[in-house]
């Protein structure tokens, strides 16, 4: 045996416990955040069922089968994550650059750009400021 076996050995077992007794607890406090957000959805649904009562008050009947749930949460949902991808070209030349590298430094994320200059970060949670190649 390595005479740096018992070292490493009890540094590995000191990390899995800490990791095991972290997940444990997680795993047992889940279910109270799971019945958290069951509530807060359904409170949020019961805010937009009176506000759609209140909607169907106010608008012609001759409307009445398009004012729906579906149709109240279309103009009040965002539509999701924003994303960003494009084309990184060459501004002598105007060809596409490939494998550059893009960062969002904001946000730490990187990308590289693609054999036809193109490029995708996928969706993003907020825009960055600054961009650097």
């Amino acid at each position: 045996m390595p005479p740096t076996f018992q070292v490493e050995y009890n540094t590995a077992l000191t990390d899995f416990t800490t990791k095991y007794n972290t997940f444990t607890t997680l795993e047992a406090t889940a279910p109270d955040s799971t019945i958290t957000k069951i509530e807060a959805n359904n409170a949020i649904y019961d805010d937009l069922m009176l506000l759609l009562g209140d909607l169907k008050a106010i608008v012609p009947a001759i409307y009445d089968d398009e004012v729906t749930f579906t149709y109240l949460k279309s103009i009040i949902s965002s539509p999701g994550p924003a994303g960003l991808k494009g084309t990184i070209t060459n501004s002598n030349s105007t060809l596409p650059v490939s494998e550059a590298i893009l960062r969002l430094t904001d946000i730490n994320r990187e990308t590289t750009s693609e054999a036809d200059g193109s490029y995708n970060f996928g969706n993003i949670r907020q825009a960055s400021t600054s961009c650097k190649s």
